[in-house]
């Protein structure tokens, strides 16, 4: 599941302590999407504070997918670019010649008197 691989790329970096884009993103997700399990089933857990004009209590589910659905956009989209940066850097190899000459610079000429 795309949401495990979130939460375990966060876990070895809070084992590592070095927390990354993903600890955050795992911090985030998880937070909206417990919140809003919570508020689905028992709804009565929460004070009166917390509910809109309607009585209801608000819920993040969308917010949880949207970004989740926005980072693994983004590491699509890194990952095509890193893929279009090591074509061009091999077209760019392929136009090195095979073979090289070396000049030696002449030592510079003595005035004679």
């Amino acid at each position: 599941m795309v949401r495990v691989a979130f939460f375990q790329r966060a876990w070895v970096s809070i084992l590592n302590r070095s927390p990354n884009m993903f600890t955050l993103i795992a911090l985030g997700v998880g937070a909206s999407y417990s919140y809003s399990l919570v508020a689905t089933v028992a709804p009565g857990l929460f004070p009166s504070a917390l509910r809109q004009h309607d009585g209801l209590i608000p819920i993040y589910y969308e917010a949880a997918a949207v970004v989740t659905v926005l980072v693994l956009l983004g590491q699509v989209l890194e990952l095509r670019a890193r893929e279009k940066t090591g074509g061009a850097i091999r077209a760019l190899l392929k136009l090195a010649p095979k073979t090289a000459r070396r000049i030696r610079r002449m030592a510079p000429m003595r005035k004679w008197r």
